[in-house]
């Protein structure tokens, strides 16, 4: 029973990391599995949609990132 709850897990996590970066505009490999099942066990109890607050969220840390890094030639 537990390892249908884990491969359930694992392909719903899978599905919200495909509809992330689809959203976002990046490939899957760039939202992190890890990152997403902590902002997921924090957001959804709030009712929070997961998707659209994640991929804003990456988009702030994106442009923060940007403007944090001085650029060198």
């Amino acid at each position: 029973m537990q390892i249908r709850a884990v491969l359930l897990l694992a392909q719903i996590f899978h599905g919200l990391q495909h509809e992330i970066a689809r959203q976002a505009g990046v490939e899957e490999e760039e939202v992190s599995i890890d990152l997403l099942v902590r902002m997921t066990a924090r957001w959804w109890p709030r009712g929070t949609d997961v998707v659209d607050r994640v991929v804003r969220a990456g988009r702030e840390l994106e442009n923060r990132s940007r403007n944090a890094v001085p650029w060198q030639p």
